[in-house]
């Protein structure tokens, strides 16, 4: 080579240089290494070879530069006059040995690639293995992707073959090199583009989610529930033979597209099955060159001339193989006229900042005429290999001529489990060869995902046991009418501290029966109850049940224009009450008898049991249950006699209940589980408590309740007691903690178990019949929702409806005898949530989950739109509903966010008329004036209008910045004036998560009850005193509750002792004192009323 040697020319870095220059300074240039390897025939001497090499450096400019951008506003690419890049000649000494030839060539791109560039020096190097006794040549080369792309790699060996046939090789002006390297869109075409990218995604089925397709974000490609430390490259492989291949070619020329488009499709369905969309987006990567690489290849530059963009996908299910492909040929073809739009134009179609996929599939990218390996034309290439790695998660490529060469490599920055790309590799395979092989009218949805050849035994369907012998629900009801006729002095009934026996149970429900006799009841009929959790209700309930009806429970607690409408909804000519609904309803009773039952409630005259009608038919109803709806009207379920005898059958035998149980019932009465703690308790002969209502609110009074009561078995949602059981002295009756309804926390479910109380975890939407799968907890094991209960089947379905393999998220569905028909007069909403799957009806959740063969179902969360606030299973758009009726609210939006402790809150954001901090008190009362209280989310944020998609839609996304940039600068609460009230605002915001004034009311602030329990434990601890939660009630901001901490007055003008030197009976007694609903409720209002002057 000269030693002198000048700068020919200075062109500006493309935009595509500039993007790969940004990635390979953050990410270390070894991760956009391209090696290729190639075994050439030829007669040829050292001097020749070392000739054609330099002949193709003058032919190609990009083979003559390097890139600066030290010191200088914008990197270029410098280019040099003469040769610069030495080629390593090694002369083999072993003649006729080819595998050691090939070995020597992949050994030296190893250590190419473990030897990263330096842009500024040095972005090319090749090495040459010569065997000449056997006229074999092992060319080695390597480069930083910076520089050229793989179609440039065959054009280079293209001009080897040219220079070893002796052709000649033409040098291409550095002045056409540029205008090639640079020919991009002309502004019509850019408009052109944008509109193109735009009508994308606008057109996609919901613009909000299926932009996005992150792949490796999926719990497949994580160990143990987290990401994998460290630099882990993967490769899995394969070789299509000639007769796949002609499989494959036939069934696209029936199609009339072109093979790529096969990969695309199987790429496409390997997606979504694996991220649960049916719109997809990958990287999809064109040539930029108008001509064909192997011919003319003297008059076509080398260089970075490859266009990724993304190739956005909308599958249909019920497509077949040929009109999948007609489609994807055709999106294929659209995205191709639009290959040069600047990503950053792409992504702001889209909505994202980020990437918008992590995947890409390259189609013969290193494509090869056969003439050059036409062995009569002399020198002719033998062998190809090829290795590229981007700062893509995972890249599939696919190229050859006879034969295909399939590989899916994972990026030099994958983090995830190795295993997982096998695992995906396997399945792109398993599906490329089903849908060739599939018939011609079969649907592509019903292909199936498999990850491995044993994947059959890891199907996520699965069964749990089928008991033919379960009684029906006539036995049970006549098991509970059996036992208060033979045990009548048992107390079966504690409410409060009132024990009621099986007679005076017996009797009122006979009194009530003749009540409903009287009121023109016959069997069949739906009667509502509205009653308070207790004596009166539960005899209600049997009453109507004994007599042959179904019931429907109104909780009193509900707002009235709550009740109106469920009670509208839910079509019940009776209703069993007290004074206060007729009293709220007034002349509004819409055609229904209440009957108040409350008032003539007393001591029976009525002797004897009460009478049983066994005439329940297995489809007729038991209950009936309110779920929410997507329209932001409640959905109405029917749950069949059948059903609860199965879960009734199962609860008593899972939880081994018996009469020496004593049983908490916390749950309110309109949902769901409270079916399991009334009716499992009277069939088992356990005891059933009913305590007071606002004995969450005392942790002392809680844990002194399950002492007393010698509590054996509680039912609940964790969340609620949580902080109530928080390092709690051991309870000798207890036996057994049963959670659902929500996640069940590893830290509360390990707590327990090491004080060696059993922990179940159960899971089931009102759909299925209260629970429908069960877990029983171990240390040893994650937390999981484990497997279907008895006559149940469920499984994890991909976005089709198609079962999934074992580790792959999906949607749980669920079937079999716990799954209710429908929702009564919703055929639109019944038709979406209740399908069939081979020949059986299924329920689907919503709910994401994977499958373990060893642990069965793991909850990740929600797949769709509907969210659990406090415990409470919503749809978003039902509170959004209500709030949105408000004459000074435009509009809202129900969102999560993660707060700084890591732990997901619901904040409703609202775009009102009205100033902020009046906004946000009006929306909370009205929440809770129209909807439960748990319904109240963490936060209320008030907005100045909302950003909106280009279809129209809130950006949620951007919501969420705009309130965490609001967050961030949002001036400091009022700082605290003395070191106590410093100290009362530090347990605040730790139980909160959130700043807030001193003047600031604690539930407009976002807390709720069950907050205001781990404040009334952390205000203890930080003060070594009692603190009621009345206290917290009456001093419900920071600076009136550091006056009460600084008089030193505990409740009534005394100082308080040291909670430490308390015994547990007598914090039980001074918060029962303090304590009682109504008392409670006053000082609640007084709160609320106080803070705001």
């Amino acid at each position: 080579m000269a030693r002198s040697n000048h700068i020919e020319d200075v062109l500006q870095a493309t935009p595509q240089a500039n993007g790969l220059l940004f990635h390979a300074l953050k990410d270390g240039n070894s991760a956009y290494h391209i090696g290729v390897a190639f075994r050439v025939k030829a007669e040829a001497g050292e001097e020749e070879i070392r000739d054609v090499w330099r002949r193709i450096q003058l032919s190609q400019p990009a083979l003559r530069s390097v890139f600066a951008w030290r010191g200088i506003r914008f990197p270029h690419q410098v280019i040099y006059a003469m040769p610069r890049i030495s080629l390593e000649y090694v002369r083999v000494a072993q003649p006729g040995l080819e595998p050691s030839l090939n070995r020597l060539g992949l050994d030296w791109l190893a250590q190419s690639k473990a030897t990263p560039f330096e842009l500024d020096a040095e972005v090319f190097r090749i090495a040459c293995f010569h065997d000449v006794e056997a006229g074999v040549l092992n060319i080695a080369f390597s480069f930083h992707h910076i520089l050229m792309d793989g179609w440039s790699s065959s054009l280079l060996i293209s001009l080897w073959l040219q220079g070893l046939r002796g052709q000649s090789i033409a040098p291409l002006e550095a002045r056409l090199y540029s205008q090639q390297l640079w020919k991009g869109l002309s502004p019509h075409e850019l408009q052109a583009s944008r509109e193109y990218w735009d009508a994308v995604f606008q057109g996609l089925p919901d613009a909000d989610a299926a932009a996005a397709t992150k792949l490796l974000a999926e719990p497949l490609f994580r160990r143990d529930g987290q990401p994998r430390l460290g630099r882990m490259p993967a490769t899995a492989r394969s070789l299509w033979r000639a007769g796949r291949k002609e499989e494959i070619e036939a069934l696209c020329r029936r199609a009339g597209v072109t093979p790529a488009s096969f990969f695309y499709l199987c790429w496409a369905l390997t997606l979504a099955k694996l991220t649960f969309q049916k719109s997809v987006a990958f990287g999809c990567a064109f040539s930029g060159r108008e001509a064909a690489l192997a011919h003319n290849a003297d008059r076509q530059p080398l260089g970075l001339f490859t266009n990724t963009v993304p190739l956005i996908l909308t599958l249909d299910g019920k497509w077949n193989a040929e009109a999948a492909l007609r489609a994807v040929f055709q999106t294929l073809q659209q995205t191709q006229r639009h290959e040069k739009t600047p990503p950053l134009m792409v992504r702001e179609a889209a909505g994202l900042r980020g990437e918008l996929y992590d995947s890409l599939v390259v189609f013969d990218n290193y494509p090869i005429d056969a003439s050059l390996q036409d062995a009569g034309c002399g020198a002719h290439l033998a062998e190809l290999h090829s290795e590229e790695t981007t700062h893509f998660g995972l890249t599939l490529t696919v190229s050859g001529t006879d034969q295909w060469k399939v590989e899916l490599s994972a990026g030099e920055s994958y983090e995830g489990d190795p295993d997982a790309v096998d695992a995906v590799f396997y399945a792109f395979e398993s599906l490329a060869a089903d849908l060739a092989a599939a018939p011609a009218g079969a649907p592509i949805g019903d292909l199936a995902l498999s990850l491995g050849p044993d994947d059959a035994m890891a199907s996520s369907l699965a069964w749990g046991e089928r008991n033919a012998q379960t009684p029906d629900i006539n036995a049970l009801l006549q098991r509970i009418q059996q036992r208060l006729g033979d045990f009548p002095e048992e107390a079966g009934l504690i409410q409060g501290r009132r024990r009621i026996d099986n007679r005076e149970l017996g009797q009122g429900i006979r009194a009530l029966q003749e009540q409903l006799r009287g009121a023109g009841f016959v069997p069949g009929d739906r009667v509502a109850v509205h009653l308070d959790k207790g004596l009166l209700s539960t005899q209600a309930i049997l009453a109507v049940l004994f007599s042959g009806g179904s019931y429907f429970y109104v909780n009193p607690k509900d707002p009235p224009q709550r009740k109106q409408t469920l009670l509208t909804l839910a079509g019940c000519g009776i209703v069993l009450c007290g004074a206060s609904l007729i009293a709220e309803l007034g002349a509004d009773v819409g055609g229904r008898l209440l009957l108040d039952v409350e008032t003539a409630a007393g001591p029976s005259a009525l002797a004897g049991a009460p009478d049983l009608w066994l005439k329940r038919h297995p489809d007729d109803e038991f209950y009936f249950i309110f779920t929410s709806g997507t329209t932001g009207t409640p959905k109405g379920i029917s749950i069949r006699n059948d059903s609860v005898a199965n879960l009734l059958d199962w609860f008593v035998r899972e939880t081994a209940l018996g009469a020496a149980d004593r049983v908490l019932g916390l749950t309110d009465l309109n949902f769901d589980p409270s079916v399991e703690d009334l009716f499992g308790s009277l069939i088992a002969g356990a005891a059933l408590i009913y305590p007071s209502p606002d004995i969450l609110l005392d942790r002392q009074a809680f844990i002194g309740l399950l002492r007393e009561e010698a509590i054996t078995l509680i039912n609940f949602i964790p969340g609620a007691i949580a902080q109530l059981v928080q390092d709690a002295p051991l309870l000798p009756a207890m036996r057994l903690w049963i959670f659902g309804g929500e996640a069940l926390p590893v830290r509360l479910r390990d707590e327990l178990l090491r004080k060696g109380y059993a922990v179940s975890n159960h899971y089931g939407p009102s759909e299925t019949t209260v629970d429908c799968l069960s877990a029983r907890q171990s240390l040893a094991r994650d937390v999981s929702i484990g497997w279907p209960i008895q006559n149940a089947v469920a499984y994890c379905a991909d976005i089709f409806g198609q079962p999934l393999s074992a580790g792959v998220r999906g949607e749980l569905r669920v079937g079999g005898r716990p799954v209710a028909r429908g929702y009564a007069a919703n055929p639109a909403e019944s038709r979406r949530s209740f399908v069939e799957y081979g020949g059986q009806a299924f329920y689907r959740t919503g709910d994401a989950v994977t499958f373990s063969p060893d642990a069965g179902f793991q909850y990740l969360g929600r797949i769709d739109d509907q969210v659990k606030v406090n415990g409470v299973r919503i749809e978003p758009r039902e509170l959004e509903r209500v709030v949105e009726a408000m004459a000074e609210v435009k509009a809202c939006c129900l969102l999560p966010v993660l707060t700084r402790g890591g732990k997901r809150q619901w904040r409703l954001f609202v775009d009102g008329t009205a100033e902020p901090e009046h906004l946000q008190s009006r929306v909370r009362e009205h929440i809770r004036r129209n909807l439960p209280e748990s319904w109240v989310p963490a936060q209320i944020v008030a907005m100045d209008g909302f950003a909106r998609t280009l279809t129209g839609k809130i950006d949620r996304r951007r919501l969420l910045e705009r309130a965490e940039q609001q967050e961030l600068q949002a001036p400091s609460p009022a700082a605290a004036t003395d070191p106590v009230e410093e100290k009362v605002q530090e347990v605040w915001h730790a139980v909160l998560e959130s700043r807030a004034a001193t003047d600031v009311n604690f539930f407009d602030a976002g807390g709720d009850s069950i907050k205001i329990i781990a404040l009334q434990s952390r205000m203890q601890q930080a003060f070594d005193r009692d603190v009621g939660v009345a206290v917290l009630f009456e001093h419900p901001t920071i600076a009136s509750f550091a006056g009460w901490i600084k008089r030193g007055d505990a409740s009534a003008g005394h100082p308080a002792p040291s909670v430490s030197g308390m015994q547990p009976f007598e914090e039980h007694k001074l918060s029962s004192a303090q304590s009682g609903k109504n008392r409670l409720a006053d000082r609640r209002r007084k709160a609320k009323g106080s803070s705001a002057s």
